[in-house]
């Protein structure tokens, strides 16, 4: 009953700010003020070794402010990270796509950031990169999917719904292509607290297809 009713709250939490996000078109990002060589210098100790990367790696953070912390109180096992993405690689430079919405994406279509913005120091805490046991030929289905979702400027959902797949959130996003890709409704689980379902970003990389490939926490307060 205390669990369901921090869920609840905290999913209430997430559409008040999400929806003002959207329609006000206010916020600002959570950020602490750093100067441009700190963030590099940190960015420089933080980044992984890009060669260990490969496209289709899950990537996670959790971002500074307190729609992050609500995202990341949905999660029932271990609440790390506040936010997904999928890492799509091109040439030598590292992206990554993300369905992302309200204080840092007013327009609410999905993104794809350069992996050293989406682990800015100035807006993350920490971040983790995660690998699921895809083939190649899964992989390549994946990215084509992502990349599919992005171009056609895919919207987030700012109900935090499972019904649609008009619009989606960034857990929703990817535990949708994998079941597309995999064959496999089962392939990552959904949480299920006081009637509520929906996609816990520790669903995406605590389960027995993922593995840790790296993690990092910045000690910037």
């Amino acid at each position: 009953m205390k669990r369901g009713l921090v869920i609840s709250c905290s999913v209430l939490i997430l559409l008040v700010g999400l929806t003002s996000a959207f329609y006000l078109k206010t916020y600002e990002k959570n950020k602490i003020e750093i100067t441009n060589e700190t963030k590099l210098v940190e960015w420089k100790q933080a980044q992984p070794d890009m060669k260990m990367l490969k496209t289709g790696d899950l990537i996670l953070r959790h971002g500074r402010g307190f729609i992050s912390n609500a995202f990341m109180s949905l999660s029932t096992k271990e609440k790390n990270y506040s936010h997904a993405g999928i890492i799509h690689i091109e040439g030598q430079k590292v992206y990554v796509y993300h369905a992302i919405g309200g204080e840092e994406n007013v327009d609410n279509k999905m993104r794809k950031d350069l992996i050293k913005d989406f682990c800015d120091p100035q807006y993350v805490h920490n971040f983790g990169i995660y690998r699921y046991d895809l083939n190649e030929k899964q992989l390549a289905t994946y990215d084509s999917m992502t990349t599919a979702n992005y171009t056609k400027g895919l919207q987030f959902d700012t109900k935090l719904e499972l019904e649609t797949d008009s619009v989606m959130y960034c857990s929703e996003l990817i535990y949708k292509e994998l079941q597309k890709v995999t064959g496999d409704p089962n392939y990552i689980s959904i949480s299920d607290v006081a009637n509520y379902k929906y996609i816990a970003i520790d669903n995406l990389y605590l389960n027995g297809h993922c593995t840790k490939i790296y993690t990092y926490n910045y000690t910037l307060k």
